[in-house]
């Protein structure tokens, strides 16, 4: 298996050590400054072929979660920090990562062994403390926490088998800001963390959350999808700029059957059972994989540039260069990854930090082929994304 991994990496975020998990003459790690110029390719033994493997991004750390199967564990690495640039990347068993928060670089952990056990790391520290959620009203605690999501400063779940709820991770679990001087921890005393869930009217059972920055989709077990939160660039697909205070349908979407929702930043993806691939929201950096607006092209119209250019406020569906069905998508803040069935890698969007994996930083307003790569999983964060390679296959 080949990890690569590109874009942002100011914090070291993506300078993996994996040689505590695997012996070192199995293990290589390379730089990358040729073609593709990604920040780090990472190849695993044979036996790590097609392992089980999550990554989630926080802006400036990477959880990496894999399952090896000659052991049948999990292993979670946590690399990066806010401020520490020589933090030592953590190496967690029997854990793996459910999610990050964005404003304080936290991250949320789930006990493999026994799922409804979780912990939180914050990002100035080096073991999790662990975490008791509760409902509101009874203080008592929640039950098989699930379908768990990060937003920028807050936690979306469905609790209780059926219930919908957001929690939101104190600031002095970390830097209360991206541009903190310093790394506030846990006080040293502290044992648990205990916050309480707040209840959100919604009653379609759901299978997936995404966050974006200032907004949340739904996927309901039905294949509906639903979106609420700040609508300023159209993220919430419903046709207008209007915020929605609770999940709201989107009909341009209704009776087609969605297998997944990614949010961005300020964009959305979806894509159908048949692998059709719909995009909405803000395309300013072509993040949607369509023609954005130049300057002068928004001033004819009457709108603000830097603000309203590029707005797709209904969802369409958009072809890929080769007509190929998609198979998973992932965003991050300005960028789209697409990964087809045949497992080709597509990159959209913002580039600033070579976070398409293309060898520059020009933005792409089309979806553009990484080459040499075939794929069979792929993340994106802020301003990164990871491709997952079957070994022998790049």
């Amino acid at each position: 298996m080949d990890i690569f991994v590109c874009g942002h990496n100011s914090f070291d975020q993506l300078n993996f050590n994996l040689k505590k998990l695997y012996a070192e003459d199995q293990y290589i790690q390379t730089p990358q400054q040729s073609v593709l110029e990604l920040c780090c390719q990472v190849s695993l033994p044979e036996d790590a072929d097609k392992p089980d493997i999550m990554m989630r991004f926080t802006w400036s750390r990477c959880i990496f979660s894999i399952k090896r199967r000659d052991i049948e564990k999990f292993s979670t690495f946590v690399v990066g920090s806010h401020t520490n640039k020589k933090a030592p990347n953590i190496i967690l068993e029997n854990t793996c990562c459910a999610c990050g928060v964005d404003r304080n670089g936290a991250v949320l952990l789930r006990d493999t062994i026994n799922p409804d056990k979780l912990s939180v790391l914050c990002c100035g520290g080096t073991q999790p403390l662990p975490l008791n959620v509760k409902r509101d009203e009874k203080q008592e605690s929640v039950l098989n926490l699930q379908c768990v999501a990060g937003g920028h400063k807050e936690i979306y779940a469905v609790y209780d088998g059926v219930s919908f709820g957001k929690f939101q991770l104190p600031n002095n679990l970390g830097s209360s800001y991206p541009d903190s001087d310093k790394e506030v921890s846990p006080d040293v005393n502290e044992k648990e963390v205990t916050l309480s869930i707040q209840h959100i009217d919604f009653v379609t059972p759901i299978k997936e959350i995404s966050c974006g920055k200032e907004h949340v989709l739904l996927l309901s077990c039905s294949g509906s999808v639903y979106s609420y939160g700040l609508s300023s660039r159209g993220q919430l697909g419903h046709g207008e700029i209007e915020n929605e205070t609770s999940p709201r349908l989107l009909d341009a979407l209704d009776g087609l059957m969605m297998k997944t929702v990614v949010a961005g930043g300020w964009h959305s993806v979806a894509v159908s059972e048949i692998g059709d691939l719909y995009v909405w929201g803000w395309n300013e950096s072509g993040q949607l994989g369509l023609k954005s607006a130049k300057e002068g092209e928004s001033k004819s119209k009457g709108l603000d540039f830097d603000e309203n250019a590029g707005i797709v406020s209904i969802p369409i569906c958009i072809d890929t260069p080769n007509g190929k069905n998609v198979k998973s998508v992932a965003c991050g803040s300005r960028h789209t990854v697409v990964l087809t069935e045949a497992g080709e890698i597509f990159t959209c969007g913002w580039n600033g930090y070579g976070q398409l994996g293309l060898g520059d930083t020009a933005n792409r307003d089309g979806l553009t082929r990484v080459d040499g790569l075939v794929g069979y999983k792929v993340f994106a964060g802020h301003w990164n994304s990871a491709f997952v390679c079957s070994k022998g296959q790049t």
